[in-house]
């Protein structure tokens, strides 16, 4: 009999050392389409993270360059890089998919051109996990001009001399990229939030507003780790030529009103998020109307 129970104390403490040993803090999602150009770079930057047990789910989305060999020579030599491949869908669906399939207990992003410190997820998970937050956010990156030039870009309102908090107005003022947070995989999952699965400009504000309307926490690192590069070809530079995808962003907008209506927030939370998204839809509509084709239809909506 004693033998058994000194069998089952050492078998569940294998277990335990076994599920430490193997589980994955953070999956990080990198979408990348023709990316050859920085990609080595990103991918780079992520081989180096000093946060143990993390994951990179790569994922070549239809690219017709060398991007899928570059994520290939990353995966032979470290087994951290899950790579796929498959056709041109988006990047929200693409995202999509990285979510469903990451097994780390928080989920963040990096766009294939960009790249990261390399403590950036170790302090962003370490911030998380000392709150148990839904989010944890990185207040500073770095923007590169096409000239390579940097520019130091910070999120000043005072919420940043916080470490932790439990309201939504930070989020609500900071609507925007995906990529400078982690976020807790069971709150994305016990929410439903996805990414927006059409290519649209400033799509990322659709994840990023279903997040500011449910997180409950968010954990705050006060540290420039993120390295942003301005993309002369990248979607949201391309507005003249983009009517249809015009019109298209005009309905997620739309889409995002009525499940912020339809939530069941307290009212003063509802109103402050509503006013942010009727902000951002002012200056959608009169950005187009500086840089887009003029239609009576674009003129009513922007007097």
């Amino acid at each position: 009999m004693k033998k058994i129970v000194i069998f089952f104390a050492i078998l569940v403490i294998w277990l335990i050392s076994w599920f430490m040993a193997n589980r994955i803090n953070v999956s990080v999602i990198v979408p990348v389409y023709n990316a050859e150009e920085y990609l080595d770079e990103c991918l780079a930057s992520l081989e180096k993270q000093t946060l143990k047990n993390i994951e990179f789910i790569v994922i070549d989305d239809g690219s017709v360059d060398s991007s899928y060999k570059i994520m290939e020579k990353f995966a032979e030599n470290d087994d951290r890089f899950r790579i796929f491949r498959q056709e041109n869908q988006g990047v929200g669906k693409t995202r999509n998919r990285g979510i469903k399939i990451a097994k780390g207990k928080y989920i963040g992003f990096v766009d294939s051109d960009d790249f990261v410190s390399r403590n950036y997820f170790e302090k962003l998970y370490k911030k998380a996990m000392k709150y148990d937050a839904d989010v944890s956010i990185a207040t500073h990156f770095i923007r590169f001009s096409e000239e390579q030039k940097q520019y130091n870009y910070s999120l000043t309102q005072s919420f940043i001399e916080n470490e932790v908090l439990e309201n939504i107005d930070f989020l609500i003022g900071n609507l925007g990229q995906q990529w400078d947070k982690i976020y807790k995989k069971s709150f994305i999952e016990k929410y439903g939030i996805k990414c927006y699965g059409k290519n649209l400009w400033f799509e990322d504000e659709w994840f990023s507003s279903l997040v500011a309307l449910y997180a409950k926490k968010i954990a705050i690192t006060d540290e420039n780790m993120y390295f942003y590069r301005y993309n002369k070809n990248g979607i949201t530079q391309n507005f003249i030529v983009e009517y249809d995808l015009f019109w298209s962003g005009l309905e997620l907008y739309k889409e995002l009103l009525n499940i912020i209506e339809q939530t069941p927030l307290n009212e003063e939370n509802k109103k402050k998020i509503l006013k942010q998204v009727y902000v951002k839809i002012d200056w959608y509509i009169n950005f187009y109307w500086i840089f887009g084709e003029k239609t009576e239809e674009l003129k009513r909506l922007s007097s």
